[in-house]
């Protein structure tokens, strides 16, 4: 038995990776040159003051919601987290205007999709906003019906295959399920 003779390349040690840029609160990608102006005339300096998270439009209270300050989630497990509070918070006392709320909607969906929530969308349904509070109303798509379409040559039974997808129906969509499948 020949023992391993020693390389002729001496192995170099890893370059330190410079740090990641700090993380900027996205900007809309469909900014609205007239969306910086104040939703409210009357109120020109109505900043942001609470954020409600609902997860049904009929928790939406359409009068408003009085003394609500910062961030309340209703029913929304998945956003309970202090990391999702450090996304959304920013947002607190920035003036009110189109192209604010358009940031915060976006700001949330790029959380989810962070985090393998893939179908989601964030909705500012009408209501009064006199107060600076917004209630936003949370859509998570769900899976439907789980189907296998094994055209020309089967190697598998469409039985085999749709075992191994691990979603089911009323599922929430996850990437990192599918992924995995």
């Amino acid at each position: 038995v020949n023992p391993l003779a020693p390389s002729s390349e001496t192995p170099k040690a890893a370059e330190p990776q410079p740090a990641p840029p700090p993380q900027q609160q996205p900007k809309s990608p469909r900014p609205n040159p007239e969306g910086d102006k104040p939703i409210n005339p009357d109120q020109p300096n109505l900043a942001i003051k609470g954020i409600i998270l609902v997860k049904t439009r009929a928790d939406i209270q359409e009068a408003g919601v009085s003394n609500a300050a910062a961030i309340l989630v209703r029913d929304i497990p998945f956003l309970n987290g202090p990391d999702f509070q450090n996304v959304v918070h920013p947002f607190i006392g920035k003036l009110l205007t189109e192209n604010s709320i358009r940031d915060l909607e976006d700001a949330i969906i790029l959380y989810c999709r962070n985090r393998g929530k893939v179908l989601v969308d964030v909705i500012l349904p009408e209501q009064n906003i006199e107060n600076g509070v917004l209630q936003l109303w949370f859509l998570e798509g769900r899976v439907g019906r789980v189907t296998v379409k094994n055209e020309g040559v089967k190697w598998f039974r469409d039985k085999f295959i749709l075992d191994s997808v691990h979603l089911r129906p009323g599922d929430e969509v996850d990437s990192r399920k599918l992924t995995d499948d």
